[in-house]
């Protein structure tokens, strides 16, 4: 009961600080398709504030492949970090509680948020392989704009020490890996507690992915 009152409260401390969704009718057909951002926002998401750090990872022009595995730019000009309206008011919640949990610098920083099946469409012709990119035909839950990829800054402002890089592929990355050090274990409980705490549901082979519904296929339209 009172896991469940602190998500209502702090759902309602931060609702204002995610913007109303706009309607198709505010951007013209041009716009929409020039547009990463106004094509999401017509679409109905909205854009991830509160203070969040947003670096997204597929964005980035890598040859070393340490952050985008891609190694290259497949999301254009888009750099900022849109969601479902309800799962970008959990992360403000989320934002709140890491902080109140560990003060001064801390911040969450999302690697990847709502990803166009466009986009996926773009990975998969990089490398056509479901064991590390999901196949457009059926979509990631990243392309219902509701599942989130993510770490955060300590207290001094350094990025988390999590044992494995995100998009490591292998069984360490799963979040109760054994055999990673004792402060990579701290670090993942506490992103973990802040995210469930404020009603997110963690994947539990990958210690950065996060959904913010059950089910997001099941609420949510795919985002082309």
């Amino acid at each position: 009961m009172k896991r469940l009152t602190l998500i209502f409260t702090l759902s309602a401390l931060v609702f204002a600080c995610v913007p109303k969704n706009r309607q198709d009718s505010e951007f013209s057909a041009a716009d929409v398709a020039g547009d990463p951002e106004k094509r999401l926002a017509a679409a109905g998401l909205v854009e991830l504030r509160g203070g969040i750090e947003t670096d997204l990872a597929y964005a980035k022009e890598d040859p070393t492949g340490q952050m985008n595995f891609l190694k290259t730019n497949v999301y254009g000009t888009l750099r900022k970090c849109y969601l479902q309206k309800e799962v970008a008011a959990k992360l403000n919640s989320a934002q709140i509680i890491l902080k109140r949990t560990l003060g001064g610098k801390a911040s969450l920083v999302m690697y990847d948020c709502a990803r166009p099946r466009s986009v996926q469409q773009k990975m998969w012709k990089i490398l056509p392989d479901a064991r590390y990119v999901a196949n457009p035909a059926s979509g990631s839950n990243h392309n219902f704009g509701a599942s989130v990829d993510l770490s955060f800054r300590d207290a001094e402002g350094k990025i988390a020490d999590m044992g494995v890089r995100f998009d490591h592929f292998g069984p360490e990355s799963a979040f109760n890996y054994s055999g990673v050090s004792a402060p990579a274990k701290k670090n993942r409980l506490i992103l973990r507690e802040a995210m469930q705490q404020a009603g997110l549901f963690p994947y539990d082979a990958e210690w950065w992915h996060f959904d913010g519904v059950a089910n997001p296929r099941s609420q949510y339209k795919i985002i082309d």
